[in-house]
């Protein structure tokens, strides 16, 4: 009781700064759909991936729920088209808002597929990943900043023989400017897989992104270059929200 005597109400609407590729920990009232596209051509064989994302979000004082529905198309050499439902992601998020900066925790998970057309997981494999941020306002700069830990799991919460669910760090730093009734924004994240051992490597990521709000929504592109050990060479998001 005696925190929240303290925390002073932000408004929140369609000219505040959001991350684009780095996962986006406050919490807002919007709908939107998310067009993401892949492809590497220094290794042919990875081939290429389309994904539309319709999602959306809604905020209750301190409380966020967000909800997104994914559909992927990809295309290798040699092999057919594939496309399906991806991973069902919910999100739950805490926000508690102070003068000029808020903090963020929360717990994302992706849920299992139900089925193996991605050629990645088994379809029983999902994901949860709880975090805790910051995110900070001065004049016209947004900085936000964040630290992640991911696990995979399944329908059971347990590893089968010979299974190993695979574990991940991440941290992110997100800057952003705001020039009239633009955004520009840089973005990086650092993934680090420790466990198993066998299969331990580092990612990294940088995204440069812009974004020209209007009275209620709100129309965003970014461009991220991957680290070499990626599966693809480059990543272009194109994001389209409602402010409610």
């Amino acid at each position: 009781m005696f925190m929240f005597l303290f925390l002073i109400p932000h408004h929140v609407d369609s000219q505040d700064f959001v991350n684009l590729w780095n996962e986006e920990l406050s919490a807002h009232k919007r709908v939107g759909v998310l067009y993401q596209y892949q492809e590497n051509k220094n290794k042919p064989k990875k081939g290429k991936e389309q994904n539309l994302t319709l999602f959306a979000e809604y905020r209750f004082g301190f409380y966020g729920f967000f909800v997104a529905f994914p559909y992927t198309v990809k295309w290798t050499p040699n092999s057919q088209t594939r496309g399906y439902v991806d991973h069902i992601r919910l999100q739950n998020k805490l926000h508690f808002d102070f003068k000029n900066f808020s903090l963020l925790g929360g717990l994302l998970i992706d849920f299992p597929r139900n089925h193996g057309m991605a050629g990645d997981v088994p379809k029983d494999i999902g994901y949860i990943e709880p975090y805790v941020g910051f995110d900070y306002r001065w004049s016209k700069v947004r900085l936000k900043l964040s630290l992640h830990w991911n696990t995979q799991t399944n329908t059971e919460f347990k590893e089968k023989r010979n299974q190993e669910f695979e574990r991940t760090w991440k941290f992110q730093l997100s800057v952003g400017y705001s020039i009239q009734k633009y955004w520009i924004g840089l973005e990086s994240q650092y993934q680090k897989l420790y466990d198993p051992k066998p299969f331990e490597k580092e990612l990294y990521f940088v995204g440069l992104g812009l974004s020209r709000f209007f009275e209620n929504h709100r129309l965003s592109l970014v461009y991220v270059l991957p680290s070499k050990q990626y599966a693809y060479q480059s990543i272009w998001k194109l994001q389209w929200e409602f402010w409610l």
